[in-house]
């Protein structure tokens, strides 16, 4: 075999690796759904002894009126204090682009805090906000049977809050749980637009991590517009390990919505979004 060869081996088996793997992480796709000729592979489920067993426990969006009539009051009073008590300033750009469109839509953003999905929701228009779900992950928040009651009582609080004040959809990102895009897709046939984090988890560094291939075959299954969204100043008002905000500025910078071909590549879409996300990341620094 020639050295060109070789490579061009090697290239091809990596790219076989990575797109399983993307495949088997956040919002798994179901090779019965994927579109004809695509090489979208069946992952099977993986299982973990050391896994920690999730409790069940209510993911519906959107709760019941009083609770999100509750929570949301108490949403916005946080909202208020963060602003101005602790002194949290926010930096919107783009906004137009979400007005032009027509529901649904989603917005794909870089994940660097757990301030990110509040902050986006807080700072969305009441005509959006209201009819937008933020993708969360359920395997993060949810109560386990390896910890405590007191500590499952006070997730189970915590889920209750999300759910009700920013229409947390909270999927399990672990396992070959294929119903996780049907879930959400479910939200979009109800005329829902969704926040979602393409990286699954968030950076420790700042720099943007490997995107999973979700929201590209999410987008291509619905038609729906996807809105790459750059968000920046969250890992410094709400550090990792933090409770309480620190002063700062929020800055959310919206871009040129994007769709993919019912035929398109999701690894070309997804390789579009990445790149999309460096260059708001550059035009926020510039501006």
């Amino acid at each position: 075999m020639s050295p060109i060869t070789s490579t061009s081996a090697t290239r091809s088996n990596r790219e076989e690796t990575r797109e399983a793997d993307d495949q088997r992480a956040n919002l798994e796709v179901d090779p019965s759904k994927a579109e004809p000729g695509s090489n979208t592979r069946k992952a099977h489920p993986r299982t973990s002894r050391s896994t920690p067993k999730l409790k069940k426990i209510r993911t519906r969006v959107p709760a019941s009126l009083p609770s999100r009539l509750l929570h949301g009051a108490i949403f916005k009073c946080m909202v208020f204090t963060i602003r101005y008590g602790f002194r949290v300033r926010p930096r919107l750009s783009g906004m137009e682009q979400l007005d032009r469109l027509d529901a649904p839509w989603i917005i794909a953003c870089n994940h660097v805090s757990l301030f990110d999905s509040p902050a986006i929701h807080a700072l969305l228009p009441h005509r959006h906000s209201k009819r937008t779900a933020v993708v969360g992950g359920l395997d993060f928040f949810a109560p386990r049977e390896d910890l405590s009651a007191l500590q499952n009582v006070w997730r189970r609080i915590v889920v209750w809050f999300i759910r009700s004040s920013v229409n947390a959809a909270l999927i399990n990102r672990s396992g070959g749980d294929y119903s996780n895009l049907e879930q959400i897709e479910d939200l979009l046939s109800r005329g829902w637009n969704l926040v979602i984090f393409p990286e699954a988890t968030r950076s420790r560094s700042g720099e943007l991590g490997r995107l999973r291939l979700g929201v590209a075959e999410l987008a291509k299954r619905s038609g729906c517009p996807v809105v790459p969204t750059h968000i920046s100043g969250t890992n410094t008002v709400l550090p990792v390990g933090s409770i309480l905000p620190k002063s700062g500025t929020v800055s959310i910078r919206y871009g040129e919505p994007m769709k993919i071909d019912p035929d398109g590549s999701t690894r070309s879409f997804i390789d579009r979004l990445g790149t999309r996300f460096v260059e708001l990341a550059e035009e926020e620094r510039l501006d």
